[in-house]
C-alpha cells in the first residue's frame, strides 16, 4: 500500500501582511499624533481636504519687528497706549484670525503678571475714532486670512493697570 501525502494548501500571506501593515501604520500615527498635528504641511492638507481641525496657536506668528507701541493724546487730553503690529498665517490654507493675549508685567518685578487682556481682531479703526473719548471698539472682523498671508492689527488700550512696566503679546486660538 502506498502512502499518499495530503495536498498542500497555498498560504495566503498578502492579506495578513496588509492587515499588519495597516495596524502598524495606525499605531504609529496614534503614538505620534501631536507631532502630526504640529506639522504645517499635514495640517494644511487636512484643512484643504475639508477635515475640521481645531486651530492651534502654532498656526500663527506675530512678526516681532512689526510690533510698535506708542502713546497718543486724545482730544480730551488723556493718553492711551496704541499697539500696531502684524501676524502671519503659517498654514497653506485660509483660516480665521486668532485672538491676541496682551499681558502686562509689573515695573517692580519683571516676571510678575499684573493683568492680561484677550483681544480680538476688529475692522481697522480710523484715526478720528481713536482720538475720541470714550473709544468705541470697531466690530469684530471675521474675514479669513489667506494661505501664508499677513494681517495688520491695531489695539488701543484706554486704561492701563497700575504699576505696569512692560507688556507681551501672544497668540490664543479661537
Amino acid at each position: 500500500m502506498r502512502y499518499q501525502t495530503p495536498e498542500r494548501q497555498t498560504v495566503r500571506l498578502l492579506p495578513w501582511l496588509m492587515i499588519m501593515l495597516t495596524f502598524i501604520a495606525a499605531a504609529g500615527f496614534w503614538l505620534q499624533y501631536d507631532a502630526w498635528m504640529d506639522n504645517r504641511w499635514f495640517r494644511s492638507t487636512a484643512i484643504n481636504l475639508g477635515i475640521d481641525l481645531q486651530q492651534r496657536d502654532k498656526d500663527w506668528q506675530i512678526l516681532s519687528g512689526s510690533v510698535r507701541p506708542s502713546w497718543i493724546t486724545r482730544t480730551d487730553g488723556s493718553k492711551v497706549l496704541l499697539i500696531n503690529g502684524e501676524i502671519q498665517n503659517l498654514l497653506s490654507s485660509d483660516i480665521l484670525a486668532p485672538n491676541i493675549e496682551l499681558t502686562f508685567f509689573s515695573n517692580t518685578g519683571p516676571d510678575q503678571v499684573v493683568s492680561s487682556l484677550l483681544l480680538g481682531f476688529t475692522y481697522p479703526p480710523s484715526a478720528q475714532v481713536m482720538m475720541q473719548s470714550p473709544y468705541q471698539t470697531p466690530n469684530i472682523d471675521n474675514k479669513e486670512i489667506p494661505p501664508l498671508g499677513k494681517r495688520h492689527f491695531v489695539f488701543l488700550i484706554d486704561k492701563l493697570p497700575q504699576g505696569v512696566g512692560d507688556f507681551s503679546l501672544s497668540i490664543k486660538s479661537r
